[in-house]
Parts: structure tokens; sequence; C-alpha cells
């Protein structure tokens, strides 16, 4: 549900940023349900599948390409088989080079393994009931989502989307607040002094600074592949 959720966000508002750290299905259940409801063995299967809930930044793709199939007129079977093999590909491929790297010491495998059971350790040490705060959060962002929604649907010159909203919470939003806010004046300035057609004329610009971005990423990682010698400052997520 939330990868769908978040499919419609980029679909439609077309952001980068939706990591959502620290608020995926294992931490609601444990807010609404507490710990005795869910158990020792609940809470601890739930742990196990913190290294995919801790964010969702990465959980769309096979989402968007069944959309690029269906623009591109590729038969879903035969996609789907492709996407299959990948997937099983993927997962034995990241296993192998996750332990691979781990024992070299190459990685910090602190999210994934540290931060599951220390939390796992707080749950079944400080067992709780219902967090009464994070649902009452959840209520009232739910509540401000629909206002923002209506009144987007019945004001014409409203400008704040329910989409957006949500979004600035991002911890990744960090570093992107300021490129999309330079994105969205140099988009008014064209489209109130030069029109739809002016805007049309400049999207292939912006659309080159994007791809010109992953050129250069992608060389300068291939430059870290082949010397072995770091090119990027990491930052640990």
């Amino acid at each position: 549900m939330l990868a769908i959720g978040i499919t419609r966000v980029r679909a439609e508002l077309g952001s980068p940023v939706h990591d959502q750290h620290f608020a995926g299905a294992d931490e609601m259940t444990y807010a609404f349900a507490g710990a005795k409801p869910l158990g020792r063995s609940n809470m601890t299967m739930l742990s196990y599948f913190y290294f995919f809930n801790r964010a969702y930044d990465c959980l769309l793709i096979q989402l968007e390409g069944l959309k690029i199939a269906e623009r591109a007129a590729i038969g879903y079977r035969r996609f789907g088989g492709v996407m299959v093999f990948s997937t099983v590909l993927g997962i034995v491929a990241s296993i192998w080079a996750y332990l691979h790297f781990a024992y070299q010491g190459e990685i910090n495998t602190g999210w994934a393994g540290e931060e599951a059971f220390q939390r796992l350790e707080g749950w079944l040490t400080h067992s709780s009931d219902s967090d009464v705060p994070v649902i009452t959060a959840i209520g009232a962002g739910f509540l401000v989502s629909i206002a923002l929604t209506l009144m987007r649907g019945q004001l014409l010159w409203m400008p704040l989307h329910a989409a957006g909203y949500a979004v600035t919470t991002t911890w990744t939003m960090n570093f992107f607040w300021f490129s999309i806010f330079l994105g969205f004046v140099l988009k008014w300035v064209i489209v109130k002094h030069g029109g739809l057609r002016s805007f049309r004329r400049a999207a292939p610009f912006f659309l080159g600074l994007v791809l010109g971005e992953f050129v250069v990423t992608t060389f300068w990682g291939l430059v870290r592949i082949v010397t072995g010698q770091s090119t990027y400052i990491t930052i640990d997520m």
C-alpha cells in the first residue's frame, strides 16, 4: 500500500524525494498495536524486515517498470519473466555482495543490523501499549492531507499540494529542497513572462541538466571502480 501510494505521489507530483525514514509498516504496526498484542515472536519477525522498512526510497522500480513497458508496447508476459529473473538474480547478487564487503569492513552494516535489533531490544525491554502521540500525529497528518486535497480541488489559486506536504518531512529533502525551490521559481518566471510555448522550449534544457547529472555520476563511479579511489563523499543514511 505504501509503495502504491508513493508511486502515485511520484506520478502526480514528480518529487525526486520520498524516502520516508522510520515510518514504515513495522513502525506503524507497533505504534497502533503495542507490544503485548503483537507478542515477542511478531516483533522479532518485524525486525527481520527492517532492511526495507527503514526507508522507502528504492521500492518503486517494478511499478514504474510496468508503466515503461506499457508505453513501449512490451508484452506483459515477456516483461514479467524478465522482472522475475532479474529479481532472483538481484537477490542472490545482493546477499553475496553485502556479506562479502561487510566481512571486509568496506561498508557500514549498522543500519541493517545494529539498528534493527537495538530497536527490538527496546521493544522487548520497554514494552508499551499503543503510542497515543504517534497515532495522534498520523491522524493529524491524514486530516491535513484531506483538507489540502479538497482545497486544491475547489480553489484554483491554491498552491499547496497534499503530496508536497507529505514529502517535505523526508530526510533527503534536506539536500534537495533548494534545487526544487529554484526549479519552481524558474518555472514560474518562464510561464509568467513567456507562456506555455516558452515553457515547452525550455523543458529540454532542464531535462538535459538531469541527464548530465546521471552521466557525470556514472563516469566518476566507473573511475572509482577502475582505480579504487573514492571520487564522491558518501553519506551514511
